[in-house]
């Protein structure tokens, strides 16, 4: 026993209103909807200055990607000495800018979810919910971003002030190390001078002792001999000693202007060097800290641009944002027509199998045995019976449509009264098992 799935209906959608004509819409215009996520064959159901005004939105994010291109290109450029590699680094990274506000921007909490009706307003499930969610996750990536694309800019507008920070800190680096070399020159020359007067105090008694101002007798050779070879010895020591000091103080000396060399050599300052020279400004100077702070939350503002726009456009009186509810309303109401349309057909193929299962059963019985066992005529029954009662129940919780819910019931309640039917003439019947239908 079959029976045709065309008795049950699909949900038909409530007739639209008829369609004003639709406008048209330049490359470039098509371009910024795109960006802004707007739905082209929607938008052209609307007015031209509405169209406009999406177009606009998706033309605003193209400002915080062309400032992240500047930025992240004079970012690199101080990495890479190829301005090349620049120049596509901050492409790349402008395009990741844009991808990220626009995967934002079109995005439509209020008109996404399952669509209920309060009052005549078509609104969404968690909408309000989902819409701060929304907003709050977008300052948070607009904060992010505004501080990233801010500092590489910072670094060129205070680019006079970062260089002489870093000259005065090579100073500083420069007198720091400096400094212990010039204290060990210093002490050889002491050590020096020390050898030195040893050497004149044994000179000056020598010429003492030869003219007898010293004390001793004149005419006392011994004496000055001795104090006269004192004097020779110190002096051959302190020459020695003057030679390999002063060649420590030639080392000491070309150490420093080598270490001077190098300092002033070593030009170039990596993209850390520079944050760090001006977090060391900004931290000294309240104006520049103002300045950094001011840019800092020009790109906030300029990254919070088209979420500003977009919340004062998608509102619920916008035309689009109604045309919107209406289509997702159609999408959803389809869906649901699919699945009951799926259900009945599993329901009637679940109920075929189970008679020819039953139809089987019967075959493989006599007529002789159906008509000495009453019982299985029963037990068959009250079996078809239960089988009814589930796939009616089935179908009421399964259908929401109320009229398709009964369609479908009333075609369960004829197909379990034909088995019934077939079953009883199948029991009076006096032929041959082989000679029956089922």
């Amino acid at each position: 026993m079959q029976i045709e799935t065309s008795e049950f209906p699909v949900i038909k959608s409530k007739e639209a209103k008829p369609r004003a004509k639709a406008i048209t819409l330049s490359y470039w215009k098509q371009f910024f909807l795109y960006l802004s996520g707007t739905d082209l064959r929607t938008i052209r159901q609307c007015s031209p200055d509405l169209a406009t005004r999406y177009a606009i939105l998706g033309g605003l994010l193209c400002i915080p990607a062309m400032v992240a291109f500047f930025s992240s290109s004079y970012a690199f450029s101080i990495l890479f000495e190829n301005s090349g590699y620049s120049w596509i680094a901050g492409i790349f990274w402008a395009l990741i800018i844009l991808m990220i506000d626009r995967s934002i921007i079109a995005q439509n909490p209020e008109i996404e979810g399952d669509p209920v009706t309060v009052g005549t307003e078509n609104l969404s499930k968690g909408a309000g919910r989902r819409t701060r969610t929304f907003y709050a996750g977008r300052i948070i990536i607009s904060i992010v971003l505004g501080c990233v694309m801010a500092e590489p800019l910072c670094i060129r507008i205070f680019d006079d002030e970062i260089k002489e920070q870093l000259a005065k800190s090579k100073k500083e680096q420069f007198a720091d190390q400096k400094r212990p070399l010039e204290l060990a020159i210093a002490a050889i020359d002491t050590a020096i001078a020390k050898e030195k007067e040893k050497w004149d105090n044994n000179e000056d008694a020598a010429v003492a002792e030869a003219n007898g101002s010293s004390g001793s007798p004149r005419g006392t050779r011994e004496v000055w001999r001795a104090i006269k070879d004192r004097a020779n010895e110190q002096k051959t020591f302190f020459e020695d000693f003057r030679k390999k000091k002063s060649a420590e103080q030639d080392s000491l000396v070309q150490l420093i202007t080598k270490l001077k060399n190098d300092i002033n050599a070593n030009k170039a300052v990596g993209l850390t060097g520079q944050m760090n020279a001006l977090h060391d400004l900004s931290s000294k100077e309240l104006n520049l800290l103002i300045s950094i702070w001011a840019l800092r939350i020009l790109l906030f503002c300029i990254e919070l641009i088209p979420l500003l726009l977009k919340s004062s456009l998608k509102r619920k009186s916008d035309s689009y944002v109604v045309l919107c509810h209406q289509n997702n309303k159609k999408t959803i109401g389809l869906n649901q027509n699919d699945k009951h349309s799926l259900a009945v057909k599993n329901m009637l193929k679940a109920r075929m199998e189970e008679d020819l299962r039953i139809n089987n059963m019967l075959r493989k019985r006599s007529m002789t045995n159906i008509a000495e066992d009453l019982g299985f005529y029963l037990t068959i029954n009250q079996q078809a019976a239960e089988s009814f009662e589930k796939e009616k129940s089935l179908l009421e919780r399964t259908i929401l449509d109320q009229e398709l819910r009964k369609k479908a019931i009333a075609a369960l309640a004829v197909s379990y009264e034909n088995f019934v039917s077939n079953l009883k003439e199948l029991y009076n019947s006096e032929e041959p098992i082989n000679d029956k239908q089922s």
